[in-house]
């Protein structure tokens, strides 16, 4: 089972994604922390940050029950830049690209996030990044 990372749209974009998420989701964290070294804003600012309590021992799926509903959209040129700022140091800095596994398909993954935000951007939409496995 996969960990996907997959934005969401309101209202819902005109746009078909062209990839799953899955190289992101796979590489999650490390992409988090090539982000914080080269500038703000890494994935998950997109995404609920909410805290869990700590004395929750259920499924992640039970967490809305726990904690409501979470409706946080986000502006998609922020985002876009943050992924941009991704992208282009990943393809600057050799040594960032052997941090992550399947390098192309990473690179593929967040040029097709960059694009949907940018064409929610056209569209008017706002979003958020989830997760699912």
């Amino acid at each position: 089972m996969s960990l996907l990372l997959f934005p969401v749209f309101k209202p819902k974009l005109r746009l078909q994604p062209e990839t799953t998420g899955e190289f992101i989701g796979a590489n999650l964290g490390e992409l988090e922390d090539i982000a914080e070294e080269v500038g703000p804003d890494p994935l998950s600012t997109f995404g609920d940050n909410r805290d869990v309590p700590e004395d929750f021992d259920g499924d992640i799926s039970e967490l809305d029950e726990v904690l409501g509903e979470w409706d946080e959209w986000f502006d998609p040129i922020e985002g876009a830049s943050a992924v941009d700022r991704l992208i282009g140091a990943i393809g600057e800095d050799s040594t960032l690209r052997t941090r992550l596994e399947v390098t192309d398909e990473v690179i593929r993954e967040l040029n097709d996030l960059a694009t949907q935000l940018r064409a929610a951007r056209e569209q008017g939409c706002k979003f958020r990044l989830e997760l699912s496995y």
